[in-house]
């Protein structure tokens, strides 16, 4: 998933601490409720650290009734295949999760999974089902908010 709809600018100047705006809570409000009626149940919802990803991921962890886990994996700028290697190995754990992250790198990811072209808006999400033995991948349709 990509985070939800962030403020212009913080109060410090620092990107990593951009919150979400009004229209970002209320987003990830309805993506939260999708997720849930679509019968996603993550065992962890996994997170980048900034502010905008974090308050994405407690506002699903509270509709979802999930936990959160922040990952510098996914504060972006990162390999996708190490992003990758990171998410299969809870998955392999036979976990369900939800990864928030940020693009172009968290589109970048789903298009490397299921190998078509995926660019996620703020608060969209791309529900990825696994193979067994995590060889193939298939996309769920993207929830339109």
């Amino acid at each position: 998933m990509r985070h939800a709809n962030a403020a212009a600018f913080s109060p410090g100047g620092s990107d990593a601490n951009r919150p979400l705006s009004a229209k970002g809570i209320e987003a990830a409000g309805r993506a939260g409720h999708v997720l849930k009626t679509r019968g996603v149940t993550p065992a962890k919802i996994l997170t980048s650290p900034k502010l905008r990803a974090v308050q994405t991921a407690e506002i699903l962890a509270e509709i979802l009734g999930a936990t959160t886990e922040k990952t510098p994996e996914l504060g972006g700028a990162a390999n996708i295949l190490e992003v990758w290697n990171f998410i299969k190995n809870l998955a392999a754990e036979g976990k369900n999760i939800v990864a928030i992250g940020h693009n172009p790198d968290i589109s970048g990811l789903v298009t490397a999974l299921v190998n078509a072209h995926i660019s996620l808006n703020p608060a969209e999400f791309a529900v990825v089902r696994f193979s067994d033995d995590f060889k193939t991948a298939e996309l769920e349709p993207i929830n339109p908010l």
